[in-house]
C-alpha cells in the first residue's frame, strides 16, 4: 500500500473528528469521496491487484475489542513496522448489540470506526470480518444471547430462518452502511476485503442459500467492486472448503502445519485444496467461488487457553517463522511468483475482559501470538520481522519503528478492607436486576431475559410436609446445569448454615453439563430452603454446539429426607449481572474487618474490596498483573475502578493471573472488587491481593 502522506492524513483526520468526539452510542465513518484505489484479483487469478498492480497480503489479526483504544496505535504500529500491510479484524455482533432493544453500541472502547482510521495512519490496509458468526472463542460467537430469549431457548441460528436472519440483516447494513462502506479503499479508506460469515463448513448444515443471501446483502450495501472472500478451515475428511464456495466470492483457507514432519509440500496440499472448487467470473454457477492466489486467512502462530488445560500452549518461534516462510515461498500451479498471502491469526490476541470469553475459554488471549497479551513485542516477534523485513518480503517496507515495551510494576500487595456475603438473601436481593417466582420449574438465563453473570435459585419446600424433625439425605441437581453451580442450605433469615453443616460442595466444569451430583448431608434440616448460584461461563462458540447453549437450570432439584422425596413449590429466581452499576461499594451495605470466626456468615465465597493507593510520586501508571495464586483464592472474577478485568480460576488453572491494563488505574485511591465463588479465608486471616510486574515474576 502506497503512503497515504501528509495532507490526506490532515484531511483524513478533519473528516473524522467530528464522528470521533460525538457521544452517540452509534457513530459512522464520513464519506471522503470517490477514489480511484482499487483491490481487486487478476482475471486469471494469478494475484491480488493493489490499484492495477501485483501485490501480496501480509496480515494480521488484531482485535479491538480485546484491547483499549489507547493502546491500538502501538499494536497496530507494531504490526506495519514488522512488515505487514494489512490488519484483521472481526466486528462482534453481540459487544455491539448486547440487549434485545435494537440499540448500537459503536462509542466509547467500540469506537469501530476509530480502529479503522488508526489502521490507514499506519499505512495498513484493512481486512473486515463482520460476521454474522465470528466463532473467536468469543461468547456464542459473537451471536447476541437475545437471540434465544423469545420462546425457545434452542432457536436455529446461522440460516434464513426470520427469528435470526431479519436481525442479523438489520445489524449487518447497519455496520455496512455506516462504517465499511464510507471507508472501503474506493473511497478513500483502507478496507480492501470483507469475509461472508466465518468458517460455514465446519458447521453442521450445507446451507448455500443462506450464505448467498449475505453475499447479495454485502454486494447489495457495498457495490459490486467490493472484493467479498470466505474462509474455511483446512480438513481432510470434510470439504470444508465445498460447503462454503459460492460464484463471486473468493476463497481462502485456514490451516497450519498437519502431518509430521511439516514439509513445505504440506504448505502446497493446503493450498491446492483451497482451489477445488475455484470457477470462472462473478456470475459463475452457485459453488464454484472467484479463482484467486494462495492465500491462508487463519495461519496460527499458536493456540488459544482453556480453562483446565495442563500448561499453556507451546508453539515454538522456530516452527511459526518455518512455517510463514513456507507460506511466502510457496507457489502453486496457475499463480503468480511472489502472491501468496496469509493473515496471522493472532498477531496480537489480547484479553477476554468481562465475561465475553467462549466456553471454557480463558481470561487471557494471549494466543502466543508475536505480541504479548499486553502489545509487547516477543522473540517470535523479532524473529518474524528478521524474516518478513529483513528477507525483503515486505511490501511495502515499514516506515515506521518498533514500538518499546510498555512498563509494568509490581504494586506489592493490599488486604480487604470489606466484604460481603454472597450466598445470602440479603446480598441477592440488592444485587439482582429482577426477581421472578415460579410455582413449576426454574427458568433458563435466556427465559429470564438475562443474558451474563449468575443467577441464584432459591427453592423452597411446601409448608404442606411435616419436615421440621427431618434431616435432608441428599440433594441431586437436574442434568445438565449449566455451567457453574455452588449448593447451599439456608438458614434462618436467609443466611447460610454454618461451615460444619452446610451443602457448600461446589461443582464446576468447562463442558456445559454437569451429570450425577449427588450431596449427602444428614445433619441439614429438611425445611431450610436450598440455594443453587448458577454462573454462566461463556457460551459455545464454534459448530452444532451453537443449537444448545442456553444457561442456567430448566428442571427442579431433588431432595430426599428420611421421610422421603422433599416437595418444592416455589423457586425464586435473582438474576445477576455482576456489573459495575450492582457492585456500588458506596450503595451495598458492605461489612468492615475483623472478619468473624468461622461460625455464621463467615466470609469466603463472597465480595470483596481492596483499595490500591498510587502515590502521585510515581508519575503515571503502568500495568500491572493480579496474581491470584495467593492463598484463599479459587474462582471468581475482579473489577478495578469499575472495569471487569474477567475471570480467574486458579483452581482449575493452567491461567493464575489478570493483566491489569494502567489505562484502568490512575493516581491515588483505585477500587478494587473481587467476587469469589469458591473458596473459604481461615478462621481470623484477611484475604490479600498481590499485584506482579508480569503474569510470571514478582
Amino acid at each position: 500500500m502506497a503512503s497515504i502522506g501528509i495532507p490526506l492524513l490532515v484531511i483524513w483526520l478533519l473528516a473524522v473528528a467530528a464522528p470521533f468526539a460525538s457521544s452517540s452510542s452509534s457513530v459512522g465513518l464520513e464519506t471522503t469521496g470517490y477514489s480511484n484505489r482499487s483491490f481487486t484479483i487478476a482475471a486469471d487469478g494469478s494475484t491480488f491487484l493493489l490499484d492495477g498492480q501485483p501485490t501480496r497480503i501480509l496480515s494480521g489479526s488484531v482485535h479491538y475489542f480485546r484491547s483499549l483504544p489507547a493502546q491500538w496505535p502501538r499494536r497496530l504500529q507494531a504490526l506495519r513496522a514488522a512488515g505487514f500491510n494489512a490488519v484483521q479484524t472481526y466486528v462482534p455482533w453481540n459487544w455491539h448489540m448486547p440487549n434485545r432493544d435494537g440499540q448500537f453500541d459503536f462509542a466509547g472502547e467500540k469506537n469501530l470506526t476509530h480502529f479503522i482510521h488508526l489502521a490507514q495512519s499506519f499505512d495498513l490496509l484493512v481486512i473486515l470480518r463482520p460476521g454474522p458468526y465470528i466463532c473467536a472463542e468469543w461468547d456464542f460467537g459473537g451471536l447476541p444471547w437475545w437471540l434465544l430469549s423469545h420462546g425457545d431457548v434452542n432457536a436455529p441460528v446461522r440460516n434464513l430462518n426470520a427469528s435470526f436472519f431479519e436481525p442479523a440483516t438489520r445489524f449487518l447494513r447497519h455496520v455496512y452502511s455506516r462504517y465499511v462502506q464510507p471507508a472501503l479503499l474506493e473511497n478513500g479508506g483502507p478496507i480492501a476485503m470483507v469475509q461472508i460469515e466465518n468458517e460455514y463448513g465446519w458447521f453442521d448444515e450445507d446451507n448455500k442459500a443462506y450464505l448467498t443471501a449475505l453475499r447479495d446483502l454485502a454486494l447489495e450495501c457495498l457495490g459490486s467492486r467490493m472484493l467479498l472472500y470466505s474462509t474455511d478451515g483446512l480438513s481432510l475428511t470434510i470439504d470444508t472448503v465445498g460447503r462454503t464456495a459460492m460464484a463471486g466470492v473468493f476463497q481462502a483457507i485456514d490451516f497450519f502445519y498437519y502431518g509430521t514432519p511439516a514439509f513445505l509440500e504440506n504448505v502446497t496440499a493446503a493450498f491446492d485444496m483451497q482451489h477445488t472448487h475455484e470457477g470462472g467470473g462473478r456470475r459463475e454457477k452457485e459453488g464454484r467461488s472467484l479463482p484467486g492466489p494462495d492465500f491462508n486467512g487463519e495461519m496460527y502462530p499458536g493456540w488459544l487457553t482453556k480453562w483446565g488445560d495442563a500448561t499453556f500452549p507451546n508453539v515454538t518461534t522456530a516452527y511459526t517463522v518455518d512455517l510463514v516462510r513456507n507460506v511466502l515461498n510457496v507457489r502453486t500451479a496457475g499463480k503468480a511468483v511472489n502472491s501468496s498471502s496469509f493473515n496471522m491469526y493472532m498477531f496480537h490476541g489480547g484479553t477476554n475482559f468481562g465475561f465475553w470469553a467462549g466456553n471454557g475459554v480463558a481470561t487471557t488471549y494471549d494466543y502466543e501470538a508475536p505480541l504479548d497479551e499486553a502489545g509487547n513485542p516477543t522473540p517470535k516477534y523479532a524473529a518474524l520481522r528478521a524474516l518478513i523485513v529483513g528477507g525483503g518480503y515486505a511490501v511495502p517496507p515499514p516506515n515506521v519503528p518498533v514500538p518499546p515495551p510498555t512498563p509494568a510494576r509490581a504494586y506489592g500487595s493490599v488486604s480487604a478492607v470489606q466484604w460481603l456475603p454472597l450466598a445470602n438473601l440479603t446480598t441477592l436481593a440488592q444485587l439482582a436486576s429482577s426477581v421472578v417466582s415460579s410455582a413449576d420449574r426454574p427458568r433458563a438465563f435466556e427465559e429470564l431475559g438475562h443474558g451474563m453473570g449468575l443467577v441464584a435459585y432459591v427453592f423452597y419446600p411446601s409448608s404442606s410436609q411435616a419436615l421440621n424433625a427431618t434431616a435432608l439425605q441428599s440433594v441431586s441437581l437436574p442434568n445438565p446445569v449449566r455451567d457453574y453451580a455452588a449448593v447451599y442450605a439456608l438458614g434462618d433469615g436467609g443466611a447460610v448454615m454454618p461451615l460444619t453443616l452446610r451443602l457448600g460442595q461446589l461443582i464446576g466444569g468447562v463442558n456445559h453439563s454437569i451429570h450425577s451430583n449427588q450431596f449427602p448431608s444428614s445433619d441439614v434440616p429438611a425445611a431450610c430452603p436450598i440455594l443453587l448460584l448458577v454462573e454462566n461461563l461463556g457460551r459455545f462458540n464454534f459448530g452444532s454446539q451453537l443449537h444448545d447453549t442456553w444457561k442456567g437450570l430448566r428442571a427442579s432439584i431433588t431432595v430426599t429426607s428420611s421421610l422421603g422425596v422433599v416437595k418444592y413449590d416455589r423457586v425464586d429466581m435473582y438474576t445477576l449481572p455482576m456489573t459495575a452499576a450492582f457492585l456500588d461499594p458506596h450503595v451495598l451495605p458492605f461489612n468492615i474487618p475483623p472478619f468473624p470466626p468461622s461460625v455464621w456468615g463467615q466470609p469466603g465465597d463472597g465480595i470483596y474490596v481492596f483499595h490500591l493507593d498510587l502515590s502521585p510520586e510515581q508519575r503515571g501508571t503502568v500495568d500491572t498483573y493480579l496474581d491470584m495464586s495467593s492463598p484463599g483464592w479459587g474462582k471468581g472474577f475482579v473489577l478495578v475502578n469499575g472495569h471487569n478485568l474477567g475471570r480467574y480460576w486458579s483452581t482449575m488453572g493452567p491461567q493464575t493471573s489478570l493483566y491489569v491494563p494502567r489505562e484502568w488505574t490512575h493516581l491515588e485511591r483505585n477500587v478494587v472488587i473481587v467476587v469469589e465463588q469458591q473458596h473459604w479465608f481461615g478462621t481470623g486471616s484477611t484475604p490479600q491481593l498481590v499485584f506482579r510486574a508480569s503474569r510470571s515474576q514478582p
